[in-house]
């Protein structure tokens, strides 16, 4: 794993070994300043981790070792115990040094990853997923698609009753998203009718205020900027009531490459266009969607109003596809679906390394180590006397 220039965290090393998970801080492990983000990424992965490899044992299934690395706020949150679940995360110090040139060197983990560019792997869940914004959208769907009173037709009739503009209500996190808004206003207005950005009047966000560019763009384009940039905010509520009545929802970048919302547009039964920045990042679940045509990509404004031109005009196959999504989304991306991912991740990953040099467990002709008295119980939480240390 390396350090990238724009991270200014080291890489996290985390490995399994023996049914365990081990935390590796690296040598020069200080505390540093508080990233409440980050902490919440680091507690949230960790945690499922710890209750995969829980389940994995409880179902007397085996999982090899395997070592991977992480950007994330290692010291405070691991080291002091101030993570719950600590007691199942253990601090050792035989994988500290990565210049050691017989080390296992781990799999780069990520969030998302551009996959025809970099060599990391999308395996981490953003921290968003089974929030309670999911949960309410799924609480909502379940009454409607599958609660009492309803049938085989339930889907059929919930897609008729849908708009067919186009869904986006989010905040100014990049460029796009207001270029995009501007063009579809002026190339088809109808389509646009809430395609635009939010909390333009927002204090506390003042940086994304997008008043001057959207009036900007009025200038240059034509298009409306008092509907493209709006300064009042819109409740979880009312987001979640506009997405469920529209056909169409775009995916557009934000502040990173990853999507905390697409989990919410498949859930809600949508045709979904991403632009295409966004369709070349994969996160841990959406490649397989975007190879069988359930994601779209689009490159301009026109495309996008082409394209979804094309699926008004031929709606059973944008219902099919927006069914699909759901359904996958439905069953595959709750709390034991992504366990199941996690379990099927880490098999293969052990998989991989046992096929490494029989010197991955050594760390110089003077230092080395037994396995075998560095079993962790889950059960209780202890951990045995003697822990990796060399001899």
């Amino acid at each position: 794993a390396v350090q990238f220039p724009s991270y200014r965290y080291k890489p996290l090393y985390l490995s399994v070994i023996n049914g365990s998970l081990y935390c590796h801080p690296l040598s020069d492990c200080k505390p540093r300043s508080r990233d409440q983000l980050m902490d919440v990424k680091t507690t949230h992965f960790i945690q499922r981790l710890v209750d995969a490899l829980h389940h994995a044992r409880k179902n007397g299934e085996t999982v090899s070792d395997a070592a991977f690395a992480a950007h994330f706020e290692d010291c405070p949150k691991m080291w002091w115990a101030e993570m719950t679940g600590g007691d199942f995360c253990q601090q050792d110090d035989f994988y500290i040094d990565p210049a050691n040139k017989t080390s296992p060197r781990p799999l780069l983990l990520s969030e998302s990853s551009f996959i025809n560019l970099t060599w990391d792997i999308p395996a981490i869940p953003y921290n968003s997923h089974n929030n309670d914004e999911e949960a309410l959208t799924r609480q909502t769907l379940s009454s409607l698609l599958y609660g009492k009173g309803s049938s085989p037709d339930s889907w059929s009739h919930a897609w008729s009753r849908k708009r067919e503009s186009v869904f986006f209500i989010g905040r100014n996190n990049d460029p796009f998203r207001l270029q995009v808004a501007c063009e579809v206003n002026v190339l088809e207005p109808p389509l646009s009718r809430k395609l635009y950005i939010s909390d333009a009047g927002e204090e506390k966000r003042w940086r994304n205020n997008c008043t001057e560019k959207a009036a900007q763009l009025q200038r240059e384009l034509g298009c409306i900027a008092r509907h493209i940039c709006r300064p009042e905010p819109v409740s979880a509520d009312e987001w979640q009531k506009e997405l469920l009545q529209h056909k169409y929802a775009l995916d557009l970048p934000g502040i990173g490459p990853w999507s905390a919302r697409l989990r919410l547009l498949l859930l809600a039964g949508s045709v979904i266009f991403q632009q295409t920045r966004s369709f070349e990042a994969a996160q841990f679940y959406d490649l397989l969607l975007k190879r069988n045509g359930v994601l779209h990509q689009f490159s301009t404004s026109k495309e996008l109003v082409e394209r979804v031109k094309w699926f008004r005009q031929h709606d059973q196959v944008a219902r099919r596809i927006a069914l699909a999504g759901h359904t996958f989304a439905w069953h595959c991306l709750t709390r034991e679906g992504i366990r199941q991912f996690l379990m099927t991740w880490l098999r293969r990953l052990g998989r991989i390394s046992k096929r490494q040099s029989p010197a991955r467990r050594q760390t110089d002709s003077s230092c080395h180590t037994d396995e075998a008295i560095s079993l962790m119980d889950h059960e209780t939480g202890v951990l045995d006397d003697v822990l990796q240390r060399c001899v």
